[in-house]
This record gives structure tokens, C-alpha cells and sequence, in this order.
């Protein structure tokens, strides 16, 4: 990755405790190859409830679709409600 990228992308890891467990890697696998095909520097910003998804599983899941994590950043978060 460039020092400073084109582009972020913030993808909130909500998913996997809503959907079925395919649908999450899926989506990631999507979103890496669109990334790969882009012509321009971009990094993926990752964030997730450390209470509902661990760091660790964060990081497998994105790990499979991207294997080279160079251009992503994990941030944890605790007790966020997207939902009432």
C-alpha cells in the first residue's frame, strides 16, 4: 500500500452473528477481488464489536478473502448497538 491510499473502505463486521456463516466470507471475497481490480492505492478499515466477533475471528474471516492483510486495519470496538 502507498503511504496514504486513494481510497477507504469501512466495512462495520456485523454480519457474521445476523447471517448464515457463508454469507460473510462471500461478501469479503467479493469486495477483495473489486479492490484488487481497482487501479488506484486502497485499504479496508475493519470494524468489529470485540464482544460479539473476536479480534482473532475477525482477522481469519478477512484473512481467507484477503490474504495479504498489508492493506487492512482492524478497529474494535466495545457495546455498539446498531439495532434496538
Amino acid at each position: 500500500m502507498s503511504a496514504r491510499p486513494d481510497v477507504s473502505i469501512v466495512l462495520e463486521l456485523d454480519n457474521p452473528r445476523r447471517t448464515s456463516a457463508d454469507r460473510a466470507p462471500r461478501m469479503l471475497q467479493r469486495l477483495a477481488a473489486e479492490i484488487e481490480d481497482l487501479p488506484i492505492a486502497a485499504e479496508l478499515i475493519v470494524a468489529h464489536d470485540d464482544e460479539d466477533v473476536s479480534g482473532d475471528d475477525a482477522r481469519a474471516l478477512v484473512d481467507r478473502a484477503f490474504p495479504s492483510r498489508a492493506d487492512v486495519v482492524f478497529v474494535p470496538v466495545r457495546s455498539v448497538a446498531y439495532y434496538a
